[in-house]
């Protein structure tokens, strides 16, 4: 599922983790691709290191064949928005 650029202003975009899981879970994100915003879901479970527990890895599915990773660093950032 795309979103058009003008429907994704009106979105916000993920500022913790939990909101990102949630969203993500829940069928309600997206991530800029191109000229329009793609529907993401999750593709693997969420890994956490002992040593370093703000930092966190979901892997994500976007599409029939593209895949990424959603890393600690990358909330805040408004390629991904969260369609309430």
């Amino acid at each position: 599922m795309t979103i058009s650029i003008e429907q994704a202003k009106s979105l916000r975009v993920p500022a913790t983790r939990e909101e990102f899981e949630t969203a993500l879970d829940g069928n309600k994100l997206f991530v800029k691709m191109g000229n329009s915003f793609w529907q993401v879901r999750r593709n693997g479970k969420t890994q956490t290191w002992s040593t370093r527990p703000t930092n966190f890895r979901v892997p994500v599915k976007c599409g029939l064949r593209e895949t990424g990773q959603f890393h600690e660093y990358m909330l805040g950032q408004s390629e991904w928005r969260i369609n309430d």
